[in-house]
């Protein structure tokens, strides 16, 4: 936690915004150390800065004032930098724990920051002989053309963190016996170009009365006429922007990720084309690059703050070359800002063995190359790259990547996110064996896939609110699992779209996320830490019977307290502290449907047995608040009641209050920034909701209670202001995160009813699967349907056009089944039609694929194909992962010619007797439009025949084809394949065009 409150510039600085005003307690003997700057003289000097900047004017103003009738203002223009600093001289003011600092400001361009320097007097530099210093950051500027007041808070604390990290560096003691604040410093910079800043009502305290005495000396002095400018004492060093070193702060101690010595749970983010300035305010630490990337680009990126990934491969489908990637490194223009390399984004995707082993072999000369680099010339060596396979091979030390990759489908996919989190677990337990505690990070999806769109709206013009978006509180689902599978680090996969208008919402879901990772740290970062997956409970609902007497002919009565089963979907995640003196809860509802739309995602009164001390206490964190929870004795630990959950809760259960009231000073210094984001945030996504229901409702697809659910959100809003405007800062994070559970309910209830209407329209008995055809079997079957199967579908925007694709689909006339071979009655039909093996080799497991005689097949007149996945030898069974991710036996249709903007129906019959391991694989049908994002795929047993069914639209003149496979061990059959178009519409539907009202709440 100790090395975040420094490197995340959004909220290890965030501003107190001028919702309120924050009140210094001074202690009894103690003064408030003012400056209004209402004389005539400047009393702020000017410092070192990187950037090139000339200043135009700096002098006292009635310009913009605060208080008073002055302030001192600053007018200058600046190129490419980090910082033009100015300091502000104080009398020696020894630290406490109640000592703080505000700063009035104002400024066109955000991005000003307030530090302090503390002198150690008992320390020497042993290079200098003076007294060692450091320098405390405080808050950051967040927005343009209104004052706010920056802060620096508890200096003491501040000041031991800091000292912490120079103890690291230098390897030396450093004493903070005396400690005392010399000068305030205060960085102006806001980005290229031209500036105007204006400074007013600075306040330091408590401090005691000679101090402060002195203080009114020093202005009186530099106001008088008599004064000259030099004799304003001036610091003997300043705060200057880090100087660029060939020293990597990153290190790894035995897989423990370390930044400057203490933990780092890291943030990365891959968004080609968006503003590295909101990425790095976002808290984000890492942003990944092209290794082309232009170099002014790089350097705007790094004057953030921001550490790069360089992705050395070009993100390309060619093979690694190891000479060139490192040669590539060398001369990278912001070598010295590098994190990590990335040597790949679809490692080990090769169907077949070989390709994958020469591809293996090449990122490892590529990393050990890297890491050689590293030793001679500085600089990071460390390596990293995405891992679809031979993952336990790329963790084999000492040849292994740092940072593994990971890439879930938890977003528009079959996975869900109970099984994203099993996936998650067992790449955990893949990699164990051969690099205990190796470092994964999980790719999320920020924005959608542009797959989707494409099998969408194919050729036709998208419009700006029919783009697939993923939701925050999906990505906040998704974070939630990582985190609670095991993995120490998080990168998003987005677009430019996350620093505009349309993706704001969603950068600030991660910027509250960020925080939240931030917090803990210290605990999440830890690689040896315990995790254990906690049931929940809903609250009981009987007590005990009264005692009774126990005598002759008297029955002894059960004297017991009735509950309801463990909660279905919402389960605690909890890491245990190395010390063993407190353990983290992350609370998530892993509810089927997520990954499409969540619902309220609340519930009331959750309850969690915790195995901790009897006299822990449980805490609420989250950005907003703090919050003590009820809690009770137990049998093996402590019950806790959640009384509001939703969508996730942050619990942390401890012994240590000096740990909890760190965690406290830490929530309050970002409180006021993270209500005024999240109703930011409410308000965005009451207007985005409104906007789609309307369009449904005026299509005649309203739903129950709409109009209700959109006034409970409005009024939820407004009080979340109101409340923050009084200053009641726990009531407006609160009512600010419940105003979007109507939304969420009003969205769910949409899907509902246009998910129910697509299964209705499918399941009518009068159609076979869909529209019949003119020499079609009229039998009705049981269907296998997913959101999947009618790509819009797969976002709330695309609804609307979702009604479009329904009609098409009810009044389709369809055509002949376009591949005859689809029946598996013959091998010699699919051996001469244009199948095409597309299984995928594995190292000791075999696939195989044959055509089984009638009486297997979904009649007994046919026979069916039939695939069986194994080990090559039985008896090593237990050797190999109880897991496939791609499918050891698959076949791929001969290719069939479409036209943009045609509308296919794939249907399938599949049978598979028992289940596959949850978590990846299973049985699978993929095809080319919708890729791997879209295909159908369950790890379910199916014993007996059901129709898989789906639809596609093509989005370009091309070909299409159908996979079918088995990731997983045992036996599938396929049968009765049909691919057919639908060749004209026909008639109109007799029922009515809306959809079903979502059931009562």
């Amino acid at each position: 936690m100790d090395s975040s409150r420094t490197r995340r510039s959004v909220f290890a600085g965030a501003m107190l915004l001028s919702v309120g005003t924050a009140v210094f307690a001074v202690g009894r003997d103690g003064e408030m150390l003012r400056d209004g700057f209402e004389g005539p003289r400047t009393a702020w000097r000017q410092e070192k800065t990187d950037a090139v900047v000339r200043l135009l004017a700096h002098s006292r103003t009635k310009e913009a004032v605060r208080e008073g009738g002055f302030s001192e203002g600053f007018q200058f223009k600046a190129e490419l930098g980090s910082g033009f600093f100015y300091s502000y001289a104080l009398p020696k003011i020894e630290v406490d724990s109640e000592t703080q600092v505000s700063l009035a400001i104002r400024s066109d361009r955000s991005g000003p920051q307030l530090l302090a320097r503390v002198i150690f007097p008992e320390d020497l530099d042993p290079e200098t002989g003076q007294p060692s210093f450091v320098t405390i950051p405080g808050t950051v500027l967040e927005s343009s053309d209104r004052w706010q007041r920056l802060e620096i808070l508890d200096i003491a604390l501040a000041a031991e963190r800091q000292a912490r990290l120079l103890r690291v560096s230098t390897k030396r003691k450093v004493d903070t016996r005396g400690a005392y604040l010399d000068r305030l410093i205060v960085n102006l910079y806001g980005g290229p170009g031209e500036t105007t800043v204006y400074l007013d009502d600075l306040q330091i305290g408590p401090v005691l009365p000679a101090v402060a005495a002195e203080h009114r000396r020093m202005i009186e002095n530099a106001d008088s006429p008599e004064a000259k400018p030099s004799e304003v004492p001036r610091p003997a060093e300043v705060a200057e922007a880090p100087r660029p070193t060939v020293e990597s702060p990153i290190r790894f101690d035995r897989n423990g990720l370390t930044r400057q010595g203490l933990p780092w749970v890291f943030t990365a983010v891959r968004a080609p084309g968006a503003d590295p300035e909101q990425i790095r305010r976002a808290g984000f630490d890492v942003l990944a690059v092209s290794a082309d990337s232009d170099a002014e680009e790089l350097k705007a990126a790094t004057a953030t703050g921001l550490l790069l990934m360089p992705e050395l491969d070009g993100a390309s489908s060619r093979m690694l070359d190891p000479t060139a990637a490192v040669e590539r490194a060398k001369s990278f223009p912001a070598r010295d800002a590098v994190a990590f390399w990335s040597l790949g984004r679809r490692l080990g995707l090769p169907k077949d063995l070989p390709s994958r082993e020469r591809e293996r072999d090449s990122v490892r000369l590529a990393a050990s190359g890297l890491r050689r680099m590293a030793k001679e010339e500085g600089g990071s060596g460390w390596s990293t790259g995405t891992v679809f396979g031979l993952l336990d091979d790329y963790a084999r030390a000492p040849e292994n990547l740092n940072a593994l990759g990971v890439a879930p489908f938890g977003w528009g996919t079959m996975q869900d996110s109970q099984e994203m989190l099993e996936f998650l677990d067992s790449r955990r337990n893949l990699v164990t064996p051969v690099n205990p505690d190796g470092l994964l990070v999980a790719w999320l999806r920020a924005t959608a896939p542009a797959v989707y769109s494409r099998a969408i709206w194919g050729v036709d013009r998208v419009p700006s609110w029919g783009v697939p978006r993923v939701q925050p509180e999906q990505v906040r689902n998704m974070v939630y699992a990582a985190i609670s599978a095991g993995t120490r680090a998080i990168g998003f996969d987005g677009d430019a779209e996350l620093t505009s208008g349309a993706g704001r919402a969603m950068l600030i879901e991660m910027a509250l996320l960020n925080e939240e990772l931030d917090l803990f740290e210290w605990l999440i970062g830890d690689p040896s830490k315990s995790i254990r997956i906690l049931p929940t409970f809903n609250p009981e609902t009987l007590e005990p019977p009264p005692p009774q007497k126990i005598g002759i002919g008297v029955k002894r009565s059960e004297s017991y307290k009735k509950e309801r089963g463990a909660h279905p979907t919402i389960r605690a995640a909890a890491l245990g502290s190395k010390d063993r003196r407190g353990m983290l809860l992350l609370v998530n509802d892993y509810q089927p449907g997520v990954q499409f739309q969540p619902s309220q995602l609340a519930q009331n009164n959750v309850v969690i047995d915790v195995p901790a001390p009897a006299d822990a206490q449980a805490y609420e964190f989250s950005p907003g608040d703090v919050r003590v929870l009820d809690r009770e004795r137990v049998p093996g630990g402590i019950r806790v009641r959640l009384e509001e959950f939703g969508p996730t809760a942050l619990i942390f259960v401890t012994t240590d209050t000096a740990r909890v009231a760190e965690l406290q000073r830490a929530v309050l210094a970002v409180r006021p920034l993270a209500i005024n984001l999240a109703i930011e945030q409410a308000q965005l996504q009451l207007a985005h909701t409104a906007e789609i229901h309307q369009m449904l409702a005026d299509l005649g697809h309203d739903v129950r209670d709409s109009e209700d659910l959109l006034s409970l959100a409005r009024a939820g809003v407004k009080s979340a202001i109101e409340a923050r405007n009084r200053e009641d800062y726990r009531l407006a994070w609160s009512e600010a995160r419940r105003s979007t559970r109507p939304l969420r309910f009003l969205m769910r209830s949409h899907f509902d009813a246009a998910q129910n209407a697509f299964f209705g329209a499918l399941g009518d008995e009068k159609l076979r699967s869909g529209p019949v055809t003119p020499t079609g079997d009229l039998t009705r079957r049981a269907r296998r349907l997913s959101a999947v199967s009618c790509p819009p579908l797969t976002s709330f925007e695309t609804l609307p056009k979702f009604w479009t694709w329904l009609d098409w689909i009810r009044r389709g006339r369809l055509s002949a089944n376009l591949v005859p071979t689809g029946n598996f009655e013959s091998p010699e039909a699919l051996s001469s039609g244009g199948w095409v093996d597309e299984s995928y080799q594995t190292r000791d497991i075999e696939g195989l694929m044959k055509i089984t005689p009638d009486g297997l097949g979904r009649t007994s007149r046919r026979g069916c194909l039939t695939m069986s996945v194994g080990p090559v030898d039985p008896a090593g069974l237990d050797r190999l992962p109880a897991f496939l991710d791609h499918p050891a036996a698959a076949i791929r249709t001969p290719p069939i010619r479409v036209k943009a903007a045609e509308i296919v129906r794939v249907s399938v019959s599949v049978l598979m007797p028992i289940q596959t391991a949850r978590g990846a694989g299973g049985l699978i049908v993929r095809d080319s439009i919708g890729g791997e994002s879209l295909q159908y795929r369950t790890t379910d047993a199916v014993p007996e025949w059901q129709d898989v069914v789906f639809y596609r639209r093509a989005p370009s003149d091309g070909e299409f084809t159908v996979t079918l496979g088995l990731a997983g061990y045992g036996t599938a059959r396929f049968d009765d394949l049909q691919i057919q178009k639908i060749e004209a519409l026909v008639g109109r539907p007799p029922e009515t065009a809306r959809g079903p009202a979502a059931p009562a709440r």
